[in-house]
């Protein structure tokens, strides 16, 4: 008999519900929660053993969310069969589909993304925080090896965090759970068996046009000169550990050299930066980037590195853009680094509101419009030259390059009329707000 309260001692053991629970419970804990299932054995496990530890313990139970891409033939009706186990189980399920065209390029990367947005979307309007997923022990092991045969660093190598911030989302409103990363696969698939719980297996996972389904098969190769799951997943916590370390000595320059203005920009001080060693440096580099620009990644490592010589030197020349970003060296020891007008045209972000709704605009601004504004759709874009004109002097401008930064910041409008300016201080009336967001 497995122990209580213990994981398994050998990877084919079922998982109590005991051990589930304290695996699960310090980050899921009371709260409501939702269940990514995609019908596999992990997150069946994910769901089965969820349902029977929130019972026993008498609080409310998890919702369970599919996202069916439509991607393969027989996809809805899994997702009807995963809507069966689910309510036999007591729980509440539901179906995302997919809408619009299907993925181009790296087409699990851009299945990832749109899976991620649209799960965000239907936690926010249940007011759910926490999506509990079923990556597993094996997972942690594969992500490891794919990141190193893509070179990956320190930050990469460390693998899934068993919490981490919601993909795609700056804001830390929403957070991914993995309450089984410890767990080994073989322990999961053994929980399902001793309950009589069938499974659907993707053909995906065994489709040697994607990396991770060939590393899976070189697994047991792998394991048996040393390389086990257990043993690269260690590998993978021992450098979470480090990356922990560097990280907060990147915290520490950050809140000695960058000053973060409400309108979305920033002035790095550049004199310590020259003695920060280089990973510190290039980690605070691509923060700052990511801040200013809006985006989930920085610029290619060439580019950062590139960029980083030239925050660190006295060069000539006054200025760069770099990931949506200017850079644009005010003296010999300022950096003004503001969100570059022409990136932002093309990206052509527009949010639309009802009131009582929020969202992120530009991906750097978070934005809301009360319940209590007058009754419309209302559009978030930028500023603009022709918000410039409406403004006229009834605004608080940034203080650095006023007019320019100014013209980037969110506006609220409404039937074509500028309606609010939050970070400027400008309002008509409706309440509309602007937080600027660090990455």
């Amino acid at each position: 008999m497995p122990k209580l309260n213990a994981l398994p001692d050998s990877p084919d053991v079922p998982l109590t519900v005991d051990a589930f629970a304290a695996a699960a419970g310090p980050r899921l804990g009371h709260a409501p929660f939702a269940i990514a299932v995609s019908g596999g054995a992990d997150s069946v496990a994910l769901m089965c053993l969820a349902a029977d530890w929130r019972r026993s313990a008498g609080h409310a139970a998890p919702l369970v969310i599919t996202v069916d891409h439509g991607l393969r033939e027989g996809s809805a009706a899994e997702a009807q069969q995963v809507a069966r186990w689910a309510g036999s189980l007591g729980l509440e399920h539901l179906t995302l589909s997919w809408e619009g065209q299907a993925p181009q390029g790296n087409l699990q990367a851009e299945a990832r993304r749109a899976r991620y947005a649209r799960l965000a979307g239907a936690l926010e309007a249940r007011a759910i925080r926490l999506l509990a997923t079923g990556h597993n022990r094996d997972d942690q092991a594969e992500t490891f090896m794919i990141r190193l045969a893509r070179g990956s660093g320190i930050a990469g190598l460390s693998g899934m965090s068993p919490l981490a911030g919601f993909p795609g989302r700056r804001q830390r409103d929403m957070w991914l759970v993995r309450p089984l990363l410890d767990i080994p696969h073989a322990s999961l698939v053994a929980t399902l068996r001793a309950r009589g719980q069938p499974w659907i297996e993707d053909p995906s996972n065994a489709n040697p046009r994607f990396l991770r389904a060939r590393l899976r098969e070189a697994m047991p190769a792998m394991a048996s000169l040393g390389l086990s799951p257990e043993r690269l997943a260690a590998t993978a916590a021992h450098l979470a550990r480090a990356n922990a370390a560097i990280e907060g000595l990147v915290v520490e320059l950050w809140r000695g050299i960058v000053q973060v203005d409400p309108c979305g920009y920033v002035l790095l001080k550049t004199p310590r930066l020259a003695n920060a060693s280089d990973e510190v440096a290039l980690r605070l580099s691509a923060r700052l980037l990511k801040t200013v620009s809006g985006e989930a990644y920085a610029p290619r490592f060439d580019r950062l590195l590139a960029a980083l010589h030239w925050l660190r030197s006295s060069e000539p020349g006054t200025g760069r853009t770099l990931g949506g970003c200017r850079l644009w060296r005010r003296d010999g020891d300022t950096v003004l680094v503001a969100r570059e007008d022409s990136a932002m045209q093309r990206a052509g972000h527009v949010l639309r509101l009802a009131p009582g709704a929020s969202g992120v605009w530009d991906g750097r601004f978070a934005v809301a419009i009360p319940a209590s504004a007058p009754a419309a759709e209302y559009e978030v874009r930028p500023l603009g030259p022709d918000g410039l004109k409406a403004l006229g002097r009834e605004a608080r401008f940034p203080r650095h390059e006023p007019r320019r930064i100014g013209a980037t910041c969110p506006a609220v409008w409404r039937a074509g009329r500028l309606a609010a300016a939050p970070t400027l201080g400008f309002d008509t009336g409706i309440g509309a707000t602007a937080s600027f967001l660090e990455a």
